[in-house]
């Protein structure tokens, strides 16, 4: 098969380099700061580009907080919690801030609803 001379011309690269020239070769100072320091990469940085989290991921960042009291995170304290929120709530002075800690009342009635049907449960 022949190869026309317009398609010849797309095949170029560098096979050999026929003439080195002195100046061609050029160094950092070895006295130089910049010829002094070491490269190495950093790994962190690549690991943080090469693992980037799903969009679940960073709304989970975003949202939990770094630190969580152990005891919040029980059923009583939560519910301390709640109640505390709602008489905070309901002192202010806007109508929505009140809703919402009428709301947060509610809930920590139904928490208290759940602990009994559960002892119940439990007490067979």
């Amino acid at each position: 098969m022949a190869v026309s001379s317009r398609i010849a011309g797309l095949h170029v690269g560098v096979n050999q380099i026929d003439r080195l020239r002195v100046e061609d070769d050029v160094h950092l100072p070895r006295e130089s700061s910049a010829a002094r320091t070491i490269f190495l990469p950093q790994v962190q940085a690549l690991d943080a580009i090469l693992a980037r989290h799903t969009l679940d991921e960073r709304l989970a960042l975003d949202v939990v907080p770094d630190r969580i009291s152990a005891e919040l995170m029980t059923p009583v304290g939560l519910s301390t919690t709640r109640e505390d929120l709602a008489a905070r709530f309901e002192a202010a002075t806007h109508p929505k801030v009140r809703a919402a800690g009428a709301l947060l009342r509610q809930e920590a009635g139904l928490d208290e609803e759940v602990r009994m049907a559960l002892a119940e449960l439990m007490q067979g």
